[in-house]
């Protein structure tokens, strides 16, 4: 499962809700899934803990069966103990009364001899019960609090098919003028990113530096090596089917100083570079309006980046700092900003801000860097940007397709350079109105923030899609079928990530409601067969049915009957009394008990009273006794 790294979330819009997707939890595979709002999350997360519960108390009742169906040796004593744990659904509240059973069976009775050959068979049977209810209970415990959470996955929800957005490559020179703003917010949140989860990320990114950083070198041209590399999966990119896919990057920088041409170049004025020996030719300006401005970083691609990405893919570019006499507080040994002392103030170079005593050397050297991408998805392997369709297919949709081929045309570095603008470089983010601390800043830092930063929106290619304002007319790379009204088919076959979603698995989902709805039936029909199978027979089945606490009270209550008698308003087959029973619930005072006060207590047990305290029998009134059985 793809590591959450701060990012922005996408708006309620850019997803759907309770419809069935595939999650991408590892790079095995996707699980089926479901996402709700956070509110709907908590309720059925409760939900899910209540349908264990009651799993549970299934799966005890069908235990109470098997314990019921073998009576032992049938005394009065086994059958308090059936009675007890028949009536009782709750798994703890039967361990309790078991143990106490097997407690009293065994020491409970000390004024007369025990009979120990049944008082040890009393009590293995109570403890063992106990036992039995016991873990039960704590299974379900632990099931009810631990499986829930195993159900829900990350936060992720299927993207909105009718908000994606991702800008076209530009053609012309009007299009990369309007592309560059578009592409702008996405950079300026991987920065951001960057910067608040800088250790989290270099978890997952590898930079190497040789001299390694901080380096001292106070040498006028000091050397400066330093290499990257890192992979994203499809489970980092969200596609919901190929969660395979593997982009593997690895790249490296150098200092290039022979690039300087100081024949094209004028002193106090520019410096001008002939990158790869005059392939291309970059100014940087050196004049009073320039140094009074923090350095800046200009990044340029091999003008040969679109021939490589399809062919090696190793694409080349270069990064130049604009530095030169801009004013430092501080010396710096950096080869990006190595210093010497200021002069001292005159008509070209006046005094610079809070009187800053150094300024950064001229010929500050280029970096020469390099990045190479794979592509792997299961046993097939591509380093060009053309190949990716034919590497995926059928489980990546060509327009998941068409965003990365225009995404990663060119290093995300350089992207993430260029539209940076003057924030590109992290020693710009900490100047005060020019000024820089040149101890502070080097080549590792600022490249160390881009490369993180290039992580994050490559990590983020899609999610970024959802994230573009409304209302933008530069060509899209989704395209909209006008003549059918529809997208594209696998449009969006990928998630987004959002705080606001719970996602539950929807497998798990239907295992424990068919598991519930099976046990629940079983149950059902065993009832109702045994009810059938119970009437009018006597088997070892009417047991379960004596024993239930209504047709117990109605048998306290036989006895006081004549033999033979029917009675008259609780027939033996009807579960509660008719309408018309008038007999009232009382206790009676133990007589034999009243003075140790151990009673535990008894049930009056009155023949049926009228309100004038006569029935009526046989036609003829008699006065109603009372029977008090102690």
């Amino acid at each position: 499962m793809a590591e959450s790294i701060p990012y922005a979330f996408p708006n309620a819009n850019s997803y759907h809700l309770l419809v069935p997707f595939y999650a991408p939890v590892s790079e095995r595979g996707s699980v089926w899934a479901v996402a709700m709002d956070e509110r709907s999350g908590t309720i059925f997360s409760s939900a899910l803990t209540v349908m264990f519960t009651q799993i549970f108390i299934y799966i005890w009742s069908f235990i109470v069966c098997m314990v019921v169906f073998f009576d032992g040796d049938g005394t009065l004593r086994r059958y308090v103990a059936l009675m007890t744990i028949w009536n009782i659904d709750n798994p703890w509240h039967a361990c309790k009364e078991m143990a106490q059973y097997a407690w009293a069976c065994f020491w409970g009775d000390s004024s007369k001899k025990p009979n120990r050959g049944r008082d040890w068979r009393e009590l293995s049977y109570g403890f063992t019960v106990a036992a039995l209810a016991l873990i039960v209970h704590l299974t379900n415990l632990a099931v009810s609090i631990y499986v829930p959470s195993l159900l829900e996955l990350e936060n992720m929800a299927p993207a909105n098919a009718d908000v994606l957005y991702f800008p076209n490559s530009p053609q012309t020179t009007q299009e990369r003028i309007d592309q560059f703003g578009v592409r702008v917010p996405p950079v300026m949140r991987a920065l951001g990113s960057s910067t608040i989860a800088r250790d989290q990320i270099l978890e997952k990114v590898t930079i190497t530096s040789s001299p390694s950083f901080p380096a001292t070198d106070p040498t006028p041209n000091p050397d400066f090596q330093m290499g990257w590399n890192y992979s994203l999966s499809g489970v980092d990119f969200g596609f919901q089917f190929a969660t395979g896919l593997t982009l593997s990057i690895v790249g490296s920088c150098s200092t290039q100083y022979g690039w300087l041409s100081p024949e094209d170049s004028i002193p106090n004025v520019n410096e001008t570079y002939r990158l790869w020996d005059g392939k291309f030719n970059l100014t940087v300006f050196a004049d009073q309006s320039a140094i009074s401005l923090t350095p800046v970083g200009t990044f340029t691609g091999h003008p040969d980046n679109g021939v490589q990405a399809n062919t090696d893919g190793n694409l080349t570019f270069a990064v130049t700092i604009g530095s030169v006499h801009r004013a430092s507080l501080n010396s710096g040994t950096d080869p990006w900003y190595l210093t010497s002392p200021r002069p001292e103030p005159n008509s070209t170079f006046p005094a610079a801000e809070h009187n800053a005593s150094h300024w950064i050397q001229p010929s500050r050297p280029v970096l020469s860097c390099w990045e190479q991408r794979i592509w792997s998805y299961k046993d097939s392997t591509t380093v060009r940007n053309n190949e990716i369709a034919n590497l995926t297919r059928p489980d990546l949709s060509a327009p998941l397709v068409r965003v990365l081929r225009t995404a990663l045309a060119r290093p995300m570095l350089v992207t993430v350079g260029i539209h940076a603008g003057d924030s590109s470089l992290l020693c710009r983010t900490t100047s005060s109105r020019g000024v820089i601390d040149a101890s502070k800043c080097s080549i590792y830092t600022d490249m160390e923030r881009l490369i993180l930063a290039s992580y994050v929106s490559t990590q983020n290619i899609f999610t970024d899609t959802t994230l573009f304002a409304s209302g933008i007319t530069y060509p899209n790379v989704f395209r909209f079928n006008t003549t059918t009204n529809s997208h594209e088919p696998g449009t969006a076959d990928f998630i987004v990530r959002s705080p606001d979603v719970r996602t539950f698995s929807m497998v798990g989902i239907i295992v424990v409601s068919v598991a519930l709805a099976t046990l629940f039936l079983v149950r059902f029909t065993a009832a109702r067969l045994l009810g059938w199978g119970c009437l009018g027979h006597h088997n070892v089945w009417r047991r379960m049915e004596v024993l239930n606490a209504p047709q117990l009270f109605r048998n306290l209550f036989e006895g006081t009957r004549e033999p033979g008698r029917h009675e008259e308003y609780w027939p033996c087959d009807k579960v509660y009394p008719v309408g018309r029973d008038e007999r009232k619930f009382d206790l009676v005072e133990c007589v034999t008990k009243a003075e140790t006060k151990e009673c535990v207590g008894h049930i009056d047990k009155p023949h049926l009273k009228t309100a004038v305290g006569l029935g009526e029998r046989n036609g003829k009134q008699e006065v109603v006794a009372g029977v008090n059985e102690v």
